[in-house]
Order: structure tokens, then sequence, then C-alpha cells
């Protein structure tokens, strides 16, 4: 929006003629005195400013409405062809996933016991530690 005030406001404050190609309405309100308008069998001039061509001309409903007919149609096959190929990939990609993860995950099981034992372990020697210790026994505490 910035921009478009920006270059509005430059349009506006500049001396000359100006070409100008946009699909800004905003700017076509603002600063365009006369239209070449393109359209499906060419190009069109129109002396008068945007609001003027839309009340007096507009744009051809029928062209608008077969594009949107077209694109309807095009993204509804597309749509059914992309659902089920996502689903494939989908499939895919877990499966894959699957057995890229399952070697990893047993290693990590394995690794978790292996914890769970030296912490055992580590508590174990802890309380000979300090029992040693208690008792005095010095030749145990080094050991």
């Amino acid at each position: 929006m910035d921009s478009i005030d920006a270059l509005t406001t430059a349009i506006e404050n500049f001396e000359g003629s100006a070409i100008i190609v946009t699909h800004s309405e905003e700017l076509l309100r603002r600063v365009c005195h006369r239209l070449i308008v393109f359209a499906k069998d060419g190009a069109e001039y129109f002396d008068g400013n945007y609001d003027d061509f839309l009340e007096k001309i507009g744009w051809d409903d029928e062209t608008e409405n077969d594009i949107k007919e077209d694109k309807k149609e095009i993204n509804s096959q597309t749509s059914k062809v992309n659902k089920k190929e996502n689903k494939k990939q989908r499939s895919m990609l877990i499966q894959e996933r699957s057995k890229a993860t399952s070697g990893l995950k047993k290693e990590v099981e394995k690794l978790e016991n292996l914890i769970m034992e030296n912490e055992e372990l580590v508590e174990t020697l802890q309380e000979e530690l300090i029992s040693a210790s208690n008792k005095g026994d010095n030749s145990k505490v080094i050991e």
C-alpha cells in the first residue's frame, strides 16, 4: 500500500505524460485519465477514467465467467489426481520413515536399558561408599 501511495504521489506531481501498466484498481482510479484496455479480442482505447470505463463499458462478464469455469474444471481434475498422488506419496513416506526409524528405535531402547542399569550400579556403589566412609574403612573408600 505504501509503495502504491508513493508511486501515485510521484505520478501526480510529474509534469509530463506517463504510460502505466497495472492491475491495481486504486492506481487506475487515482492517476489514469485515459485507458487502453486489453481484452480477449485486442486493445481498446477509452477516453475517461477507470470508474467511467466500469460504468459505461465494464469488463466482459462472459469472458470472466468462461475463465472462472475453465479454472474450476482444471482445479477439479488436478485436485482428484493430486489427492490420489498425495495419498500414495504419504503412504510411501510413512513406510520409508518406519523402516529408517525401526532400527533407531531398537537402538534407543537398548541404550535406555543400559543407562538404567548403569544408574542402578552408580546408586549401589554410592551406597557402598557412604557405608565404607561411615565405618572409617579408608581402603574400601579408596577402592
